[in-house]
């Protein structure tokens, strides 16, 4: 008998189990209906286009780097700068982070390369506060590569110390063993 009842009792626990499995599963399913749905109204309101996958709102609008044509359609006034490949790079974070439309157009005829740069932003705020940006970033660069050149030339320097130094030690040595011996070497 108590057999019984033990098995009635994980019999019942079991239901109990699955009821409680099924509930929660349904509430996780109306949760992300209502999710997916809140995120449409939002998106539609805000005028930005489809939900992605990752639940931000895709963006239809130019941003990033294009091709020059597609720049041009935009009709939107587009600027111009030449760079070298140091400062391509650091442009092309700038402009991704501040969501600028922009191409490339390389120069191979003069050495090192030269880049046009054709972009665009959305607004004359978000394009000054990228070229500050972009400023700094090109004064902190160049800082740096005066600072680790002039960090070259002082080791070249000092080796050339240390070689000189290392050769009259040399040659003392050499001196002190032909007085020693009395014999050249």
């Amino acid at each position: 008998m108590n057999e019984e009842a033990t098995g009635q009792v994980f019999q019942v626990s079991f239901q109990a189990a699955e009821l409680t499995i099924n509930t929660i599963l349904k509430v996780l399913e109306s949760l992300r209906s209502t999710i997916e749905n809140q995120q449409k109204i939002a998106a539609q309101l805000l005028g930005k286009g489809d939900i992605q996958k990752g639940g931000g709102v895709k963006n239809p609008e130019l941003q990033g780097k294009q091709k020059i044509n597609r720049l041009v359609e935009s009709g939107a006034d587009i600027d111009n700068i030449k760079l070298d490949g140091d400062k391509k790079r650091i442009f092309e974070s700038v402009a991704r982070k501040y969501g600028m439309a922009y191409s490339l157009r390389k120069n191979s005829a003069v050495k090192p390369p030269q880049y046009t740069l054709f972009f665009k932003a959305k607004n004359t705020k978000v394009l000054n506060a990228a070229i500050d940006e972009m400023t700094q970033k090109f004064n902190k660069a160049q800082a740096n590569k005066k600072t680790i050149e002039s960090l070259l030339n002082h080791a070249k320097d000092v080796m050339k110390d240390r070689a000189t130094d290392i050769a009259n030690a040399v040659n003392k040595a050499i001196k002190n063993v032909r007085n020693r011996n009395g014999n050249d070497l």
